[in-house]
């Protein structure tokens, strides 16, 4: 078909036994979840803009993984994962963006500090205490850096740096944060904040997405040769992490350029 309209969206969702409003399609639209409509004539109402192919596909996911889910946020991580994975232009670099700041509890208030601060730390296997206090430092990161509406990129250094000469300092007292987490923790802190603070256009170019990207599918392929897990398996765990595994590698070239020599 290759054009879905708002109506059509609404059709697919009863079909699903989940029927939506047209208030819900600009939520999600709005959160990144689904990408803009693309517009068609001088129209208005539901038939305004339509969908491609793709984005009706990841609707129906979005349908799928709806059910059960106590918070809607999670759902940040079906786009992003069909990002970093699809090459046909399905989820456009905009609407990452836009899912990444929604993951990061931009504009959403403490709780959603907190619970992206959660995320961020949700794999490491860190004894409870440590977890604890790691949740604390980033959730005050986080709360730093969007006290202000437009925080300068000093601000959100500042702020980077006092969390890192804590977390340095809580590593040197308590052993269960190895050197390895240590690093994937600052990577990801690094990736995260200027999606939370609303300031990623400024933090990370296109290009930075996709070289993360290119270097996410790297070590991608490296799992899928190995034989570990086949590509559902390797998907499915792609679906839960999306938003955390981008930020982390965001994170490492943010490291990489301040690392880099001057010429």
């Amino acid at each position: 078909m290759g054009e879905w309209t708002a109506d059509d969206f609404l059709a697919v969702a009863h079909h699903h036994g989940q029927p939506v409003t047209d208030r819900l399609l600009v939520d999600w639209t709005e959160r990144g979840f689904l990408a803009q409509r693309r517009r068609r004539g001088t129209g208005r109402g539901s038939t305004a803009g339509t969908w491609s192919d793709g984005q009706r596909h990841l609707f129906e996911l979005l349908l799928n993984k709806r059910p059960g889910l106590t918070r809607v946020t999670p759902l940040a991580n079906l786009p992003v994962a069909c990002w970093l994975t699809i090459d046909d232009d399905t989820v456009p670099t905009d609407q990452v963006r836009r899912a990444m700041r929604t993951w990061a509890g931009h504009a959403a208030g403490k709780q959603a500090l907190r619970l992206a601060a959660d995320d961020v730390i949700a794999d490491l296997n860190i004894a409870d205490e440590a977890r604890r206090e790691l949740r604390r430092q980033l959730t005050e990161l986080f709360l730093t850096v969007t006290a202000t509406k437009t925080p300068a990129s000093r601000d959100i250094e500042r702020a980077l740096r006092r969390f890192l000469d804590e977390l340095v300092r809580f590593h040197e007292a308590d052993h269960t944060l190895t050197d390895a987490y240590l690093r994937t923790v600052i990577a990801r802190a690094e990736g995260t904040t200027p999606f939370a603070a609303g300031t990623d256009a400024r933090a990370f170019s296109d290009d930075d997405l996709t070289m993360a990207r290119s270097h996410f599918r790297d070590a991608l392929h490296a799992i899928a040769a190995s034989g570990s897990l086949t590509e559902q398996e390797l998907f499915n765990e792609i679906l839960g992490r999306a938003c955390r595994t981008l930020a982390t590698h965001l994170g490492h070239i943010t490291q990489a350029r301040q690392h880099r020599p001057s010429a």
